[in-house]
């Protein structure tokens, strides 16, 4: 049987893995960990507990104590004690969901490590996989006793060999073989198609380092790793690349590093940048900026369905402090009104695009422009155009079609971009603001896409309300290191951006988590606008 449930486990103690100061972003990329290794995807989390020994962690563990915190986490892992019967066997399991419960708790407050290779021995062979924990002795037998109750829930095949030292299962039908183990101060989950090799190496290491995990960073209180190509998509192992991120503490706040290695690289054809100094005001709360994108673009299917010609290679984003729905796009292009007519004429095509046709109704051919207006929906009145600055064509998308509050933008911004020759991504917010204007923005959005509204007594709603006066300012910077080498930078309060953490929160809020959204899978009992 094919537990991929294992998988998540581990992913919902990164999701706590935050803290919070006003300290200033960083404008330089630091060191980032190594990508070198056979592993499809590796996590790794210290824990609450050993965090709370850390000096830098006061303003990470007032987050993890807030009320809305600690409410959102229990409902979480409540979901997520249900998950194995309902996404395995499509059943409601009560009595074993409440036994799997209390383990959950040590994700959490315990250092965990997940580790998935792909298998070589086969074609189709299920993957190798291990996770483990770090608890004391009454801790590890309560994981054993209760996993083998679960074990007998879930699997015809009851554990075999069950003894203090663990147990295992092997399944003819399905060619897997479940093992749970003890070694050291670890208890160990593997799954596997026979004996798995990579659970040999995790004990080898804890017999020889006291920890499972592969090249862990000692002062890192998160680590991830994923090689995307080795998951098997099929015509894409020459494209995807591999991606490792660490979370660090900087004094109060939280510095982010990663690398990003694509496959036979090229250098990036890095073009001067075009600002739209003029536009971006200094009042702003976020700035973003892009480029490099049109090779991407020139590729992919997103473009094509706006028959539009030759698509950007550079793109500014900035959201003015006055008012949420006041988030604007700038793209120079020289053949922004063609982009604009195409990609007004993809929005009211109503063949081959019903959903969206529907859901926005608003949409109307522009009487001033040659683009898009929006009509019938209050304070929300999205719309693209083409334009001109400084004798620069550009193409300009927002949503709400308003004055352009003048600029120059926030100081040091302008500098920021355009001091590094090899920068690609570019961002500076004020997260707190940025959030909750991104409550108002993200309903509004869902309004229109007739999605269900994120109500306002939900535990996400709750906890993003109650983030934002505790965040300040982040900052994100991704550099071309080398041919097809990305490094990424950040430095934040929270080790998230406003929008990253809404599309953390409508997750969370998903009734069949850790499946979907909130968004996709509740729809408006409301007809669309």
């Amino acid at each position: 049987m094919r537990r991929k449930w294992i998988c998540v486990l581990p992913l919902l103690a990164a999701l706590f893995g935050c803290g919070k100061s006003s300290t200033p972003p960083p404008t330089a990329a630091a060191s980032s960990p190594s990508i070198s290794s056979n592993s499809a995807l590796r996590i790794h989390w210290q824990g609450k507990t050993k965090i709370s020994a850390n000096g830098n962690a006061a303003n990470l563990l007032k987050i993890l104590d807030l009320p809305e915190t600690l409410k959102l986490q229990d409902q979480t892992l409540d979901k997520l004690s249900a998950a194995p019967w309902r996404l395995l066997l499509g059943q409601t399991n009560l009595t074993s969901a409440r036994l799997f419960r209390p383990l959950l708790d040590d994700l959490v407050s315990q250092e965990c490590y997940l580790e998935i290779r792909p298998a070589t021995n086969a074609p189709g062979a299920p993957n190798q996989i291990i996770f483990s924990v770090n608890v004391n002795a009454d801790r590890a037998n309560s994981w054993q006793s209760t996993m083998t109750e679960i074990m007998r829930t879930l699997s015809a095949d009851a554990p075999a060999s069950n003894n203090p030292a663990g147990w295992f299962v092997k399944s003819d039908s399905r060619t897997n073989f479940i093992e749970f183990t003890h070694a050291g101060d670890w208890v160990i989950l593997s799954m596997a198609q026979t004996h798995s090799g990579l659970l040999d190496e995790a004990i080898d290491r804890i017999k020889n380092q006291h920890t499972p995990v592969l090249a862990s960073s000692t002062n890192a209180f998160l680590q991830a790793f994923v090689d995307f190509a080795r998951f098997g998509i099929q015509g894409s192992s020459n494209t995807l690349p591999k991606c490792s991120f660490e979370f660090k503490f900087d004094a109060a706040s939280v510095a982010t590093t990663g690398e990003i290695q694509f496959p036979n690289g090229e250098p990036a054809t890095l073009e001067p940048w075009h600002i739209p100094t003029n536009w971006i005001s200094a009042n702003a709360v976020s700035i973003t900026a892009m480029r490099g994108m049109a090779p991407f673009l020139r590729t992919s299917k997103f473009w094509a369905n706006f028959n539009a010609g030759s698509p950007p290679d550079q793109c500014f984003v900035w959201a003015d402090k006055e008012f949420p729905m006041q988030t604007f796009l700038a793209a120079p292009m020289a053949n922004a009104s063609d982009a604009a007519t195409g990609i007004s004429n993809w929005a009211l095509r109503r063949e081959g695009t019903p959903r969206l046709a529907n859901a926005l109704a608003g949409f109307q051919k522009s009487k001033t422009s040659d683009g898009l207006s929006w009509q019938g929906f209050p304070f929300f009145a999205p719309f693209v155009h083409s334009t001109t600055l400084d004798g620069r064509n550009f193409l300009v998308a927002g949503f709400l079609e308003a004055d352009i509050p003048p600029g120059p933008p926030m100081a040091g911004v302008i500098e920021g971009i355009s001091s590094k020759t090899n920068l690609v991504y570019f961002d500076r917010e004020l997260t707190g603001f940025h959030l909750e204007q991104w409550i108002q923005l993200g309903q509004a959005l869902r309004a229109v896409f007739n999605a269900g509204q994120l109500t306002g007594d939900s535990a996400s709603f709750k906890w993003l309300v109650a983030l934002g006066p505790r965040l300040g300012p982040s900052g994100t910077e991704i550099t071309e290191e080398a041919p097809g080498k990305l490094s990424f930078a950040r430095k934040s309060d929270l080790g998230f951006t406003a929008i990253e953490l809404h599309a953390l929160a409508d997750w969370l809020e998903s009734p069949d988590f850790p499946r979907g959204t909130y968004s996709v899978l509740v729809r408006s009992q409301e007809p669309p606008l």
